[in-house]
């Protein structure tokens, strides 16, 4: 059963009163920061100094930790570059999500942060890592072969962790569609995540968020 929706990659012009409202009208909506190293990435990942009035708000949201910094701290284990970026803000997400495309050089020992949830993204590249640290009570396993694309996935995996999530070319006009295909083969509590199907412009469209919400309800998946 769908339990949660995360709408990924809010940017300089996302007001923070905006999403507050569409989380206080759908409690299950969670938002996700894109945070990597790069000062020219972008639309998507926004320099941190926006998340100030996201904290201040209290809204539900995840960090995505992307490029060089997500290899790095998957290679190395080593959490304090990107505390030195994004400390002051890391009490405020509850979950951390690993993107990487592709690696074959991972550390089997990386601790990850105390009292967060870590999502690993499962596709061709990431496989292994994934079965390295699947075990962890503190790991959440999420399908995602479209990488922020827009790509729509051709089919759903069973779940791999107790709590899975799926992404891939989700959007309002197809996620009533996907919520069903994606229950035929998921019986668990599962949530899904869309980043490209929420932006118009290549900007974060807080309406096509709640699009997305009044369909879900209105299909009666979520009360």
């Amino acid at each position: 059963m769908i339990k949660r929706v995360t709408f990924s990659g809010i940017d300089a012009w996302t007001k923070a009163k905006d999403i507050l409202a569409v989380h206080e009208k759908y409690p299950f909506t969670e938002f996700a920061y894109l945070y990597t190293e790069s000062k020219k990435a972008g639309n998507r990942y926004p320099q941190p100094v926006i998340l100030k009035a996201f904290k201040k708000a209290r809204i539900p949201m995840a960090v995505h930790i992307c490029g060089k910094a997500a290899h790095e701290v998957m290679k190395t284990g080593d959490w304090s570059p990107i505390y030195a970026s994004i400390g002051q803000y890391m009490d405020m997400f509850e979950r951390i999500q690993i993107n990487i495309p592709k690696t074959s050089h991972f550390s089997r020992n990386v601790v990850f942060p105390e009292g967060k949830k870590m999502i690993i993204q499962i596709h061709p590249g990431t496989e292994e890592m994934f079965e390295c640290y699947k075990t962890n009570p503190s790991v959440q396993g999420f399908q995602d072969g479209s990488g922020g694309h827009g790509i729509t996935a051709s089919e759903w995996m069973p779940p791999e962790t107790e709590f899975f999530g799926y992404a891939g070319g989700i959007g309002p006009e197809n996620v009533v569609e996907t919520i069903r295909k994606i229950s035929s083969v998921c019986r668990t509590d599962f949530w899904i995540d869309m980043e490209t199907g929420i932006r118009t412009n290549d900007k974060f469209d807080v309406q096509k968020c709640e699009q997305v919400c009044k369909a879900i309800v209105e299909a009666g998946f979520i009360k």
